[in-house]
């Protein structure tokens, strides 16, 4: 993993994508946010209430944070939104979803935005908040209810 660090601090943008397993970061994106101690400088500052670490590059990339779970719910993206409050957040509560074509239908507009931010990100352009906000997927608890079924429907067949 040491050959990323000098391309890390290179990048225009950095893409971390994880599952969420636990409500948690899985232990490859753990070591790998870990390889990045390096890019800081030692010395402390603070900022706005929050103390860091000062940046060692002179570039810093944009940072976008895509990841997934299990559950409906955005709850169980709380963790690793906080390791990382300045990405650009892509949550995709019950990625299930994409395993049917409903479920790519109802997503559609999420997929949709996807496409369109890269766009953007790739062109330099400023990502409007309306964007921001379709890059979430919220479930209605009508929704919820649906995929909770659906799984417990699938995981019963699973114990036959």
């Amino acid at each position: 993993m040491d050959w990323i660090i000098p391309k890390l601090s290179e990048a225009d943008i950095l893409l971390f994508g994880t599952p969420i397993y636990g409500r948690n970061i899985t232990h490859y994106m753990q070591r790998m946010v870990e390889r990045t101690f390096p890019l800081s400088l030692p010395e402390m500052f603070a900022k706005d209430g929050q103390t860091s670490h000062p940046s060692r590059p002179r570039k810093i990339p944009s940072l976008v944070l895509a990841a997934t779970c299990g559950f409906p719910d955005l709850n169980n993206f709380d963790q690793v939104r906080a390791l990382y409050p300045t990405a650009l957040p892509i949550l995709l509560p019950a990625s299930q979803m994409l395993f049917n074509d409903e479920g790519k239908e109802y997503l559609s507009e999420f997929i949709d935005a996807i496409k369109l931010a890269g766009q953007k990100m790739a062109e330099g352009d400023e990502i409007p908040e309306s964007l921001k906000d379709k890059l979430i997927v919220k479930y209605s608890d009508e929704m919820k209810s649906t995929v909770i079924k659906t799984h417990n429907l699938y995981s019963a067949s699973r114990l036959e």
